[in-house]
């Protein structure tokens, strides 16, 4: 049910929401999108993705399916780009020699199987 408080967002409105910033990371070109509920679904041209290996992509928008696909170690808050937060890492401490890291894992994850 919709009311007059309640209005479908055109993608102007989504654009002026967003910021001529955030306009300008979305790649050109149309954009398909099919509503489910209360789900926004956007889809986009990913057709410039070589790898999904993230250390050897360079292309426009591999980041956005790369997120998608892999759990990163720690992350970041929106401005804050100083202390990292664990994500798939629940601590993280130097290694004795000053040479590496060592990462704690959480709880439950576990590697892929090898192929």
């Amino acid at each position: 049910m919709v009311t007059e408080t309640m209005q479908p967002i055109t993608r102007r409105d989504l654009l002026a929401l967003l910021g001529a910033g955030a306009a300008a990371a979305l790649p050109a070109g149309p954009a398909w999108a099919q509503a489910r509920g209360a789900t926004l679904v956007i889809g986009i041209d990913i057709s410039d993705t070589i790898t999904l290996d993230p250390t050897r992509q360079a292309q426009y928008t591999p980041p956005m399916t790369l997120a998608a696909t892999y759990d990163a170690l720690m992350t970041l808050s929106p401005g804050d780009y100083v202390e990292p937060k664990p994500s798939l890492a629940t601590s993280w401490a130097r290694t004795p020699d000053g040479r590496g890291w060592r990462f704690t894992l959480r709880e439950g994850w576990s590697p892929p199987a090898p192929r």
